[in-house]
């Protein structure tokens, strides 16, 4: 029996579970649950940064909440991008998180603002060391 740590526990009940976030089979798409937002994950992904479990659902988390351009804004005004990079700077051998990382901001990046400041903080060069460390990596 495989038990979930600790720290992961607290960030997987904020938000839609990968399970949630797959490829919707009607025409509505998923929506977190109420009472659920990115701030949450994100004040959990701040207070629990050396964690690589609780980072890459927290990018995971984010990647599901930023579904609107709406959204996608509210993330980036909450310090979204800036946890996310962050995430995937300090944890550059972990597949989990640059993958979802990369997700994360692939879909943060369909907002022009957004798009300006991922490159500004060097969204680019973290998706691209991402990719050469993780080339062989199925996701």
């Amino acid at each position: 029996q495989i038990v979930e740590a600790p720290a992961v526990q607290g960030i997987s009940q904020l938000g839609p579970s990968a399970a949630e976030t797959a490829a919707p089979t009607g025409a509505e798409s998923v929506k977190p649950q109420p009472g659920r937002s990115p701030e949450a994950v994100l004040d959990l992904m701040r207070t629990q940064s050396s964690s690589p479990s609780a980072q890459e659902e927290g990018c995971r988390k984010l990647r599901a909440f930023a579904d609107t351009d709406a959204a996608r804004d509210r993330i980036a005004r909450a310090g979204g991008i800036t946890l996310v990079l962050a995430a995937m700077r300090a944890h550059g051998s972990h597949a989990g998180v640059q993958e979802q990382g990369c997700g994360a901001l692939l879909n943060l990046a369909d907002n022009d603002d957004n798009k300006a400041r991922i490159a500004a903080e060097g969204g680019i060069a973290a998706v691209l060391a991402a990719m050469g460390a993780h080339g062989s990596h199925a996701g």
